[in-house]
């Protein structure tokens, strides 16, 4: 018994070495006070309140109340208090905290006494005494303990990048850690792309990592025209239909309604532009693959099924689609085109519809061409073979250089080679000559070397680079000189190079262009800007 006793006292002096539980100094505080002006009649109000049910001692006296309250530590952790009392004190009673009574503090009821001395042992943060104090009896008391043991806590979210608070104060982007945060409750406020989440939390030797999820959610609301139909969001059974409201993360979710054998499934990846509500045919479906063709090739096109746009599907897409007719349409770059497509347990489980292309156009270009070739002999610029097609060319250009701008006519001889293919792409080239009128008096050597796709039979456009030889040459009057002739003062030549974007339009053998041109002197006298505007009209032989 002797050696039991010894171990004991031996354990709670190793724990008290190393203890983190402190009494709070000065805490100790009588709570019990008097009524005034005999508003509740004579004697103590804790007497009064607690007088049917005050707890007593092991030798029958009223006993002492000594409410505990904590700092740094969850009042939880008072289950596992080991209390001990100096010679002559005993525990009368004690109650736990509790949700619906006193959730913040531990009552312990003791003997009265004028030297009482009591020692609180907890596992986990070491013990600590208390006193020695005066206890009156039916009187009620209070002290504080803290805890001051640390613990490093981590925080992690998803998507990560969240900034943490914790009790105001920035901890870091999560994934992160705080070093050193005591036990008990904090308040932690994450912040990620305008959402805000803020909770309390427990520090304990349990738990000291937090995860949050901080996508952003999307309210929808279900409905089936069938009652107690189950419903599951992504493989969980999350309740029965004919209504059921859910919310779902931003992301990739998958919504089933079953009802016996029959299965309709909703795929959608939810973000803001979401649909907010979704009924559920419980029919016999069949499951369809759409897949969209744009130049023979397959693409990622917008599905709508019914007039009904599929939110973030793509072709190639399988849908689970009622058994009857229904029309389905993709669109892509513009480009659209439906059909009309029955569903059975008999047919097709693949819809794919051709999108109308640059291609279709081409061909129906060649088909154009080769009538008017067939009947007149003649050719367009625009033709199905490769060859080379030449004519003339005149036009009108406004020229800007440097500070000065001017008008020029234009004349030349324009190549056109055609390759065909299934872009019915081509070239468009040629040279040209430019004389420009006015104080400023240029002479131009001009070749362009474009890239022309065309758009539809008479429409087409053009890019690429030109290359220009400027020269030229500055005149001012008499009346800026007091002479009676003209004079040059100033000569100069630059060789430029210019940035292309144009459009063609063809009518048999004649062609209308325009195209502006930006760029600047590379070599030569001068290195002026130039920006050019021109029309012209050019004859196919």
């Amino acid at each position: 018994m002797k050696k039991l006793i010894m171990g004991l006292l031996l354990m709670i002096a190793a724990v008290s070495a190393s203890a983190q539980l402190k009494y709070v100094p000065g805490s100790f505080r009588c709570l019990s006070f008097q009524a005034k002006n005999g508003d509740m009649g004579k004697g103590d109000v804790t007497y009064e309140y607690l007088k049917a049910q005050w707890p007593m001692d092991d030798n029958g006296s009223p006993a002492a109340l000594l409410i505990v309250k904590f700092r740094n530590m969850l009042p939880e952790e008072s289950r596992k208090f080991v209390t001990y009392f100096s010679a002559g004190c005993n525990k009368a009673a004690e109650e736990f905290p509790a949700a619906d009574k006193h959730p913040e503090a531990y009552w312990l009821y003791v003997t009265a006494g004028d030297l009482i001395e009591i020692t609180f042992n907890n596992p986990g943060h070491g013990a600590c005494k208390v006193g020695p104090f005066k206890l009156e009896e039916k009187k009620i008391y209070g002290i504080v303990l803290e805890n001051e043991k640390m613990q490093d806590i981590s925080f992690n979210s998803i998507p990560g990048g969240a900034t943490v608070m914790l009790d105001g104060e920035y901890v870091g982007v999560t994934p992160c850690e705080k070093k050193q945060a005591t036990y008990g409750k904090h308040t932690v406020t994450l912040t990620l792309d305008g959402l805000t989440k803020e909770e309390e939390i427990n520090v304990s030797d349990e738990r000291a990592y937090f995860d949050y999820d901080m996508r952003k959610t999307h309210s929808m609301s279900l409905s089936s025209e069938l009652e107690g139909t189950l419903l599951e969001v992504d493989g969980k059974p999350y309740g029965r239909l004919p209504r059921a409201s859910v919310i779902l993360s931003y992301g990739p979710h998958t919504l089933v309604a079953v009802q016996g054998n029959i299965r309709d499934t909703l795929q959608l990846n939810v973000n803001e532009h979401s649909r907010m509500s979704h009924n559920f045919s419980m029919k016999e479906k069949k499951a369809v693959a759409i897949f969209a063709k744009y130049g023979g090739e397959n693409v990622e096109a917008d599905i709508d099924i019914n007039n009904e746009r599929l939110d973030n599907c793509k072709t190639p897409y399988t849908v689970n689609l009622p058994y009857g007719m229904h029309d389905i349409s993709v669109s892509y770059m513009g480009r659209s085109n439906s059909k009309r497509f029955k569903v059975g347990p008999r047919s097709a489980s693949i819809c794919s519809i051709e999108l109308p292309g640059i291609h279709n156009d081409v061909r129906e270009n060649d088909r154009q061409e080769k009538t008017y070739v067939a009947k007149t002999g003649k050719r367009y610029w625009k033709t199905p073979e490769k060859r080379w097609l030449f004519g003339v060319t005149a036009g009108y250009v406004y020229k800007a250089i440097d500070t000065e701008s001017f008008s020029n006519l234009q004349v030349g001889a324009r190549v056109r080679p055609s390759f065909g293919g299934r872009l019915g792409w081509g070239l468009d080239t040629g040279i040209y000559y430019e004389r420009g009128f006015g104080d400023l008096v240029c002479n131009a050597l001009y070749i362009p070397i474009h890239a022309v796709w065309p758009v539809n039979t008479p429409f087409s456009i053009s890019a690429g680079l030109g290359m220009q030889y400027d020269s030229y040459d500055y005149e001012v009057s008499k009346l800026t000189y007091g002479s009676g002739y003209n004079y040059s003062i100033d000569s100069v030549s630059q060789f430029a190079l210019m940035a292309e974007l144009g459009c063609n339009y063809q009518l048999k053998k004649f062609m209308f262009s325009f195209s502006a041109s930006y760029g600047g002197g590379i070599a030569g006298d001068g290195d002026y800007a130039i920006t050019k505007i021109s029309l012209g009209l050019s004859y196919a032989f």
